[in-house]
């Protein structure tokens, strides 16, 4: 951290709605380095670690508000290094730690309207659906972009909070994934601008190639596998493309997908008791499981 990023933090000058946007951001760092320690290292590894910002709970019994409440008697600046040197991923699993917390977030919030998800379930869980697709398809494709070498000059943009997804021009494969094969991608209008990326991957001299998680025959899904034999793209379909990801990440980042990206609704409450089989984690149990999360998991 440069002397003057110190200055800004603590300028005079700073008004109060910035200090408290701060001041936000930096309990948000903490408690996901918290999470860091817990994921990835031995109890306590972190020297530097409030224990006010530690917790007993799993990441899926976490409340969303347990990101953002006060954390006491903590060096943001120390920790914060602490943590850099620890990781030589930091920064990756930064990004997968945010994206699991926010998708926490929106989906507290979509449970809040009771009303709408007891009327219409597909009012429920279609927006459910896109908070999983944004979960799986920036996670699983920041793994991917990390086992091929970035062309020179290009920019990876990493952010939960906008509509943009985690792009990264690879040589020689660009990505488009999707939980399902109706998700649109992020930084798509609609289906047919996201059925015209193979054709611009094409054309921009990389090899396309297509991950879908379910795959549950759909003519959606037949277009998509149509076009890509047409541009000499490769597709992962169903287990082959969890197997694909594995491949490609490295530990830590699968340990995110393995846990979060391949049954995101078990971070959510109405949804902690869906039961794995003995055969397959993201297998779905019959015993107290909301209709949404059927429809909205499949096979994925």
């Amino acid at each position: 951290m440069t002397a003057h990023y110190k200055n800004k933090l603590t300028s005079p000058h700073e008004t109060a709605d910035a200090k408290a946007m701060r001041d936000k951001a930096r309990v948000t760092f903490v408690r996901l380095i918290a999470l860091m320690e817990a994921e990835f290292l031995a109890p306590r590894k972190l020297k530097h670690l409030p224990d006010s910002a530690r917790s007993h709970l799993t990441l899926p019994e976490l409340p969303a508000a347990w990101f953002s409440k006060p954390v006491d008697g903590w060096n943001w600046v120390t920790l914060n290094a602490e943590a850099q040197a620890t990781f030589d991923d930091y920064y990756d699993l930064l990004f997968c730690l945010h994206a699991v917390r926010q998708f926490k977030i929106n989906m507290a919030a979509l449970q809040g309207a009771e009303n709408t998800r007891n009327e219409d379930a597909r009012a429920f869980s279609d927006p459910v659906q896109q908070e999983v697709h944004k979960l799986q398809s920036s996670i699983v494709t920041l793994a991917l972009q990390q086992s091929h070498q970035p062309l020179a000059g290009t920019i990876g943009i990493l952010s939960t909070e906008s509509k943009v997804t985690p792009k990264y021009a690879q040589q020689p494969y660009a990505y488009q994934v999707k939980g399902r094969a109706t998700d649109i991608s992020l930084d798509c209008w609609d289906a047919a601008d996201d059925l015209e990326k193979v054709k611009q991957y094409h054309a921009s001299g990389y090899i396309p190639r297509l991950v879908v998680f379910d795959d549950t025959p759909s003519p959606r899904l037949t277009a998509y596998i149509e076009a890509y034999q047409k541009y000499g793209g490769e597709i992962f379909l169903g287990d082959l493309a969890w197997e694909h990801v594995h491949q490609h990440a490295n530990k830590n980042l699968w340990i995110c997908i393995d846990r979060y990206c391949r049954n995101p609704l078990r971070l959510v409450s109405s949804a902690t008791d869906l039961d794995p089989k003995p055969h397959g984690i993201n297998a779905i149990g019959e015993r107290g499981v909301p209709s949404w999360a059927n429809s909205v998991l499949g096979r994925c």
